[in-house]
């Protein structure tokens, strides 16, 4: 018994170390209960004013339709946790490392879903070799694709022996060689051609793995599970939680391609020169609060403030991090922009509740426009690229409000916006909620340039910018006509690189280009590769 006091504070010690434990899964539990009441409190204001359809994620649903309802309730709850992701919520720890800390209840015990994935081999070394007609390539490849669903090995290695079998003379190079110049040596035997293949197909695969791995950040999943399965071409993906199963499946199958597009300026005196100032027109913003709200009886001034204004998508994150970042969207007013915009009385600003603000002021209390000053002239001016910024928590509302038909109507036709394909971030690479929106130009034939257009891509360190990466971009005959066509009708201009229907790059056409091109933003190794 002289131990017992060892004991006891042992036991003690375990039992704390057990509590404090769970405690990070009490903490996931609570915001999660929160996102649940902010998904109710959005349905509850959307029925309350009688809205029946919203666009979200790229889908138009219906309110009253109990499907998708529940898609809109799952948005909403996605959008909360990530808004959250960054935000100290447990005795210094952020909602995201309260995540990684909780307890994994995995499926059994949370349910949820698994899904695994699988690249097509086979489709990828046709496109490698250019999709040629050629008889001997397409009876190898055939035979292979028999061999391989008969269980009989890798396709790569089959369709090697396949066409040496009735080729022994012809080297696989002379199929190869002329799409892939850049990767493979015209002389290159049948083995560095196999080794070629097999590397592109391992690439291929981390390239799928990033990508699922992006949509699966969307979803707000707590733990899930991203793993290539060795020896084969396939990917398992378990998403604990999840409840929209047949949402989340189909945006994980969906094909990512790049897509280049066209981007809006933001001044101008027509929709079609500029939409900056369409999208914070004191006018429409005044039928928008009276189309949602109703008559709302504030004696206010008629525009609400809108500062901390950033340059362009090139600005960084110090820059736009001078202020608060809870305080992004808000603050004193600076000198007049917009011909329709009117300095906002603060001290009637500040007599207003949260509630009034967002009611009368529908879309500048969500959104902040892209003005800056011109150091030359002193006065402020659109800055180029982004339309303007908002919080992760009020994008949807954003895109439900700017496809309002109030602004429908006032907007080009073939106006979509979309976000960044990334979170504003702070010095120390930590996201602070806050994104960036574009207004795309999407023609209905489509995008003027998309991947289909490129023959090859790579990436490499940057020969400018020490530290950082870029993207070469390669493309093929008609791809070039395309992309010099498109570079030449927007010197000057920035064009979107964009997948998923979000924007991963901006660049601004610096000259008219063809064959090639490099984009450079200061990426680093795996955003470079992403």
């Amino acid at each position: 018994m002289r131990n017992k006091g060892f004991f006891w504070s042992i036991t003690i010690a375990l039992a704390i170390a057990c509590i404090y434990q769970l405690s990070f899964t009490w903490a996931t539990s609570n915001v999660e209960a929160d996102a649940e009441g902010y998904a109710d409190e959005k349905i509850d204001s959307l029925n309350s004013f009688g809205v029946a359809m919203v666009y979200l994620d790229g889908d138009s649903l219906v309110v009253t339709d109990e499907k998708d309802l529940d898609h809109i309730r799952t948005f909403y709850v996605d959008e909360y946790l990530r808004s959250q992701a960054n935000e100290v919520v447990h005795f210094g720890h952020t909602y995201a490392e309260c995540q990684a800390n909780e307890i994994n209840l995995g499926l059994d015990l949370q349910g949820g879903m698994s899904v695994t994935l699988e690249i097509s081999v086979p489709e990828l070394v046709s496109e490698l070799a250019g999709n040629t007609r050629n008889p001997a390539f397409k009876k190898a490849h055939a035979a292979a694709r028999v061999r391989t669903d008969a269980g009989e090995g890798a396709f790569i290695e089959m369709f090697v022996e396949e066409w040496e079998k009735d080729n022994a003379d012809q080297p696989l190079a002379k199929i190869f060689y002329i799409h892939n110049q850049d990767e493979l040596a015209s002389n290159a035997s049948n083995d560095e051609v196999t080794t070629f293949l097999n590397d592109q197909a391992n690439g291929a695969l981390d390239g799928v793995e990033i990508i699922i791995e992006k949509r699966v950040n969307t979803f707000g999943v707590a733990q899930p599970t991203i793993q290539k399965l060795p020896g084969t071409n396939r990917i398992f993906v378990e998403l604990p939680g999840v409840k929209d199963k047949e949402s989340v499946r189909r945006k994980l199958q969906s094909t990512a391609n790049l897509e280049f597009y066209e981007v809006y300026n933001n001044g101008g005196a027509t929709a079609s020169e500029g939409v900056g100032n369409i999208i914070f027109s004191q006018e429409l913003e005044k039928k928008l609060s009276e189309a949602l709200y109703g008559d709302v009886d504030i004696e206010e001034p008629e525009i609400i403030d809108t500062t901390a204004v950033v340059n362009d998508t090139a600005t960084t994150a110090d820059d736009l991090l001078s202020n608060n970042p809870d305080d992004l969207l808000s603050g004193d007013s600076e000198d007049d922009l917009l011909d329709d915009v009117e300095e906002l009385d603060s001290a009637a600003l500040a007599n207003m509740s949260e509630a009034e603000k967002r009611m009368k002021f529908p879309i500048q209390t969500i959104l902040a426009p892209n003005i800056y000053t011109d150091p030359n002239t002193n006065q402020q001016v659109w800055g180029t690229g982004t339309v303007g910024y908002a919080n992760i928590k009020d994008t949807s509302d954003v895109i439900a409000r700017l496809n309002h038909p109030v602004f429908k109507d006032a907007l080009p036709e073939d106006i979509k916006f979309m976000w960044d394909a990334k979170e504003v971030e702070d010095e120390n690479g930590i996201g602070v909620g806050v994104i960036y929106l574009y207004a795309i130009k999407v023609p209905s034939s489509g995008p003027r340039v998309s991947g289909e257009d490129i023959d090859n891509a790579f990436h490499r360190a940057s020969q400018q910018n020490i530290g950082s990466s870029e993207v070469v971009l390669n493309f093929t005959s008609r791809g070039s006509e395309k992309w010099e066509e498109m570079t030449t009708d927007n010197l000057g201009r920035p064009v979107a690189i964009t997948m998923d229907n979000y924007v991963f790059s901006a660049p601004t056409v610096n000259d008219v280009m063809s064959n090639s091109s490099i984009i450079s933003g200061g990426f680093d190794m795996y955003e470079a590769k992403d």
